[in-house]
């Protein structure tokens, strides 16, 4: 379980939510600059909240009236950001390898090799972000952000990037991705169709504010709101199991 309530004023704007989701895929949508990239910031701590909390998996990581604010490297969140922000004079190995505290040789070489398996990464470990397509680039910091088992997994656009086919392998993954981790996964965009793929339950931004929550198919055919632009049956791709 995530539980967030928080509460932020930065440059200008002012970002005032709460919502609460399982181990589930959970989409932030809504228009650039409603809120979505900075709730996950804070959640991650990488921007501190004015006030409120965030808890993960029954454990406070951050509560302004009991003045706890675990930092970022504490909170056991994977992160993969809008650009990846892999190090491209790191090998794949070494850059999946940089997602996990060391744990000794052995042990690190280990964990390294499972996630080269998971992500279907076999023969790539000794090759650079430039020498390796897009698709695995993606799968990459995948790997780097659940290395160290993290109790959610925060997705800022990730796939905004990727061409159509692409995208579609990215959602399919991550369902799979899902199932074997057994977290709650927080998705970003604001791209509706990829948001009506992916997710289990759909949080609708507006402004620094939650306009709406629920499945998509119910958002999508009854919008309610500008934020949520009305969609066909045509963007329903059922999931693989």
């Amino acid at each position: 379980m995530l539980s967030v309530s928080v509460r932020k004023r930065l440059n200008g704007f002012y970002l005032d939510v709460r919502w609460r989701i399982e181990k589930e895929v959970a989409v932030l949508f809504g228009h650039s600059g409603s809120g979505k990239s900075l709730t996950l910031q804070l959640i991650a701590g990488l921007v501190k909240p004015d006030e409120g909390t965030v808890l993960c998996g029954g454990r406070t990581v951050f509560d302004s009236s009991s003045n706890i604010n675990i930092p970022p490297q504490g909170r056991r969140f994977g992160y993969v950001f809008q650009d990846l922000a892999l190090f491209p004079h790191m090998t794949v190995a070494e850059n999946i390898a940089y997602g996990v505290k060391k744990n000794g040789n052995q042990q690190l070489k280990d964990q390294v090799r499972q996630m080269v398996d998971v992500f279907h990464l076999e023969g790539l470990e000794a090759r650079y972000p430039s020498g390796i397509s897009g698709g695995q680039r993606q799968r990459v910091a995948f790997a780097r952000a659940l290395i160290g088992r993290p109790d959610a997994l925060l997705l800022d656009e990730p796939f905004s990037a990727l061409d159509a086919p692409l995208r579609n392998e990215m959602g399919r993954f991550l369902t799979v991705i899902r199932r074997q981790f057994d977290i709650p996964v927080i998705l970003v965009t604001h791209d509706p169709a990829e948001a009506c793929l992916l997710a289990d339950s759909m949080i609708v931004y507006s402004a620094g504010k939650v306009v709406r929550k629920g499945r998509p198919a119910e958002i999508v055919k009854h919008p309610a709101h500008p934020e949520m632009p009305p969609l066909g049956s045509e963007i329903f791709i059922t999931p693989q199991s």
